[in-house]
């Protein structure tokens, strides 16, 4: 007899795609207009990120500007402003096509990938 498996719904976390913890190994800048603010984390749904200027509006342009191996992306978005813990703000990324939304899932797995070879 073959064992049950069950695979956790993505509700159970709250989460929508998987979470990369951004360090200063990765190579990814993220703007709100002109102002450079510190990324957290990221996924190709959403971003943590903490800034030093005062944000009122729950909708703000943002520019995510990163790099897979030696191609350098640029993605024009808006941040939708989602809820603040403490210093940090919770955003989902709007107005991304599809294949933005794949560009930035590359960018997390080439991440990873990187990780783990720094790692050995």
């Amino acid at each position: 007899m073959k064992p049950t498996i069950r695979l956790p719904d993505l509700k159970d976390s709250g989460r929508r795609a998987y979470r990369l913890h951004v360090t200063d190994h990765d190579p990814i800048r993220v703007r709100i207009g002109d102002t450079p603010v510190q990324l957290k984390d990221l996924s190709s749904t959403g971003l943590a990120f903490t800034c030093d200027i005062p944000l009122t509006d729950t909708l703000v342009p943002a520019c995510l500007a990163f790099r897979i191996d030696k191609r350098l992306i640029t993605l024009k978005c808006q941040l939708h402003l989602v809820r603040k813990v403490g210093q940090v703000w919770c955003a989902d990324l709007e107005d991304l096509t599809p294949g933005e939304h794949k560009l930035l899932s590359a960018f997390i797995t080439w991440c990873q990938t990187q990780a783990i070879r720094r790692d050995q």
